[in-house]
């Protein structure tokens, strides 16, 4: 569109003009309209005899008018020049646009040529970006779960109010002085979920121990993802924590109430067993008495003592091995030895119509999990499918490995099978298909609860009529290295002492007398206390070389006792003893290591060796 006062218009292309993308422009210092496209038609919605009534500031409202003036004075003063405004339309409509405008001359006079894009998709694209940022901001601060992005070394960034309320910070610059490592019980804790994080990405529902600031402790799920840089380093860390510590403690409580619905089915058949045991050894004591040569039978006898006291040993380990409230404490273990450790006392869950076969695999089954709680796992199984057979069949427990990198542990029963329909709700708290009063409900939710924890996974093959097959698919780990497997303890030469000094704290009579007198028999120098209270008296006299204590004593403890002499003689070695470690503190320390430890009832060779071990120990 060409206006005859146009000079040089020979210059311009109407076909050139008019394919311009976004709106094109030329005017005088007057400010009147000389060239424009179709667009500029199109846009503003004026007619070509509009267009050159009307001046450009026409086009414009408000502070965007002011501002566009300036721009073009500017042009006209300096060159060029931009400005981003609001295009006024003849109907009023409103478009943004970015205006660009350039001096030329024409035959010695100034005009201003631009052209005008729209912007209307990029606003709405950024109006769009920012109230999505908006939405997450707004998610992100009034989030129940406790939000957080944490930099690789710690580094707290960002956070929301849940995550203050969690760990107990009053102000998020209070929670950014804090590097998120003290957050966890032991840096190794941090350092191995690092690992898992470059290995993986991202975790989904990943079980932590978290510690809040006045060290109270946290059990949290974590759905945590991992940013890299453009190396491959791991740069930050994003997720939200959910806050499980109530329903672990009210699951340690539903496990409970669990294993003592079991207690009905035990306590028959230990009471069995330890009285059976009771009369073979009184039966074998009295034998002493009736031989014509006691001496001749001594030998034959003691042996047969020690098998049937061994065996009631077995039964006690067996039982506090399920009666214990839980605590976490997990090793690399073979799941063949778990299910061989517990089939005694497995055995005693089942009625005598039902026939239990025991069949772990030929080769070890290394995993990473908590004995007791696995033991757990197979009690409960045990006993779901014995009620799943009334009037008796078949009971098969075996170990295999699965498909993939993990071991299977399948508990098959020849019972009545579970409908399709309520398959799905077998896993939930207190649901339950038995008669009133026989059962909880509990059992297969604690089973699911203890199998997630252990990152596995379980699998229900059952249809009515044809029994059922629970498969327990636990991650496999590598085989422990023969240094960190509990040494097997020689049968042979007893390892004896060199008059070393050793103090024995029991409070039991029988046990205190025979302790100082197999001590002395192996060549120590020993003396016996009834308490721990008696030890005041030790302080100022000869030193011990070792303190051998029972861990419950009257007044004072075998902890606090062992505490008291090391203070006193630090080079002082220490075995605690004990026929029952309720103390979780001292079961932790002794599982890392850190306590020598003899579980009650123990034979010599067991005390022998582990006197000399500590003795020799640097």
């Amino acid at each position: 569109m060409t206006d005859s006062r146009l000079p040089g218009d020979e210059q311009y292309s109407n076909a050139i003009v008019d394919s311009l993308p976004g709106v094109f422009y030329l005017f005088d210092t007057e400010g009147r309209f000389l060239r424009w496209n179709q667009n500029m038609e199109l846009v503003t919605g004026f007619s070509s005899e509009e267009l050159v009534s009307i001046h450009p500031l026409d086009l414009f409202r408000g502070s965007d008018r002011l501002r566009v003036a300036e721009r073009i004075q500017e042009v006209f003063d300096c060159g060029q020049s931009s400005v981003s405004a609001d295009f006024v339309a003849k109907d009023g409509t409103a478009t943004p646009y970015f205006f660009t405008g350039v001096r030329t001359l024409f035959d010695g006079v100034p005009y201003l040529v631009g052209v005008g894009i729209d912007l209307s998709d990029r606003v709405r694209a950024e109006t769009a970006l920012r109230e999505s940022e908006q939405r997450y901001r707004r998610f992100f601060m009034e989030d129940i779960s406790a939000d957080f992005i944490a930099s690789a070394d710690g580094t707290l960034v960002d956070c929301n109010p849940a995550y203050l309320e969690l760990f107990g910070f009053n102000s998020i610059d209070e929670a950014k002085e804090f590097n998120v490592a003290g957050l966890f019980p032991s840096p190794e804790d941090r350092i191995k979920l690092l690992a898992r994080l470059r290995g993986e990405a991202s975790l989904t529902n990943y079980p932590l121990e978290l510690r809040r600031l006045d060290g109270t402790p946290l059990h949290v799920v974590a759905n945590v993802l991992a940013r890299f840089d453009q190396d491959g380093n791991l740069e930050t860390t994003r997720g939200y924590l959910f806050d499980v510590t109530e329903m672990r403690h009210l699951e340690a409580q539903l496990r409970h109430a669990q294993k003592m619905e079991a207690v009905g089915n035990l306590a028959g058949g230990v009471a069995h067993d330890f009285n059976n045991l009771l009369q073979a050894m009184l039966g074998q004591v009295e034998l002493l008495a009736l031989d014509a040569d006691p001496e001749a039978a001594t030998t034959v006898i003691t042996a047969e003592l020690e098998r049937l006291v061994l065996r009631g040993a077995d039964l006690t380990r067996q039982l506090l091995l399920f009666s214990r409230r839980q605590m976490t404490s997990t090793e690399i273990v073979d799941l063949n030895d778990v299910l061989r450790e517990t089939q005694e006392l497995l055995r005693r869950l089942t009625r005598a119509n039902v026939n239990l076969r025991i069949a772990p695999w030929s080769e070890p089954l290394w995993i990473e999990v908590d004995r007791a709680q696995i033991g757990q796992v197979l009690m409960n199984l045990v006993i779901n499918a014995v009620d799943a057979m009334p009037t008796g069949g078949d009971l098969t427990l075996a170990t295999l490995p699965g498909s993939g990198e993990v071991a299977m542990l399948a508990v098959t029963d020849s019972g009545d099978g579970i409908p399709s329909e309520i398959r799905e709700q077998i896993f939930e708290p207190f649901y339950t298909t038995k008669d009133k009063n026989k059962g909880t409900g509990l059992g297969l939710s604690v089973v699911h609860g203890i199998v997630a924890r252990h990152h596995g996974s379980i699998e229900v093959d059952s249809a009515p009529g044809r029994g059922t097959t629970f498969r327990i698919l636990l991650p496999l780990s590598e085989a422990p290295s023969s240094e960190s497997r509990s040494p097997a303890i020689s049968e042979s030469a007893l390892p004896v002492g060199a008059g070393e000094r050793i103090l024995v704290v029991e409070d039991e009579e029988d046990a205190r007398a025979t302790f100082a007198r197999v001590l002395e028999h192996l060549g120590y120098e020993v003396e016996a206390l009834p308490n721990g209270n008696d030890v005041e008296m030790l302080l100022a006299g000869e030193s011990f070389d070792l303190l051998l204590t029972d861990l419950m004593l009257p007044g004072i403890s075998g902890r606090e006792v062992a505490a008291l002499l090391t203070d006193r003689w630090p080079e002082m070695k220490v075995i605690i003893m004990s026929g029952y470690a309720g103390d979780e503190d001292l079961r932790r320390r002794v599982a890392s290591g850190d306590v020598r430890f003899l579980q009650k009832p123990f034979q010599t060779n067991s005390l022998a060796h582990a006197v000399r071990a500590a003795l020799d120990a640097d």
